[in-house]
């Protein structure tokens, strides 16, 4: 996705963070949302910071681990808390707090 339709649907970013030579972490912190785009790939991760701001096929921040299996069953990979789900050369990764509540939820581009 290119920075124009990001900033299309969420706005002008309330905060950019340089990272490396020529990619930015742009913060939407009203929308929940940041985002890390680079020129050459557009948009390649997607962090999801509340419940409010969306959510991922179904999956919210705050939802059970329960929850999470009953939409998406077992994930591709497990590594403690976080969990990675394929699909296609997407993915997405939920973290789980120590009461298996999903604390981090984010989706992004995986390299062949």
């Amino acid at each position: 996705m290119s920075r124009e339709k990001l900033e299309q649907v969420l706005g002008q970013p309330s905060q950019t963070q340089k990272l490396g030579e020529d990619g930015l972490a742009l913060v939407f912190k009203p929308q929940g949302v940041i985002a890390l785009w680079a020129p050459l790939d557009g948009v390649a991760i997607i962090y999801v910071q509340t419940r409010e701001a969306a959510d991922i096929g179904g999956v919210r921040i705050g939802d059970s681990k329960a929850e999470v299996l009953s939409r998406w069953g077992m994930p591709s990979v497990i590594q403690g808390p976080t969990a990675i789900y394929r699909a296609g050369s997407w993915g997405a990764v939920i973290r789980l707090d120590e009461t298996n509540h999903v604390v981090q939820l984010s989706v992004g581009t995986l390299t062949p």
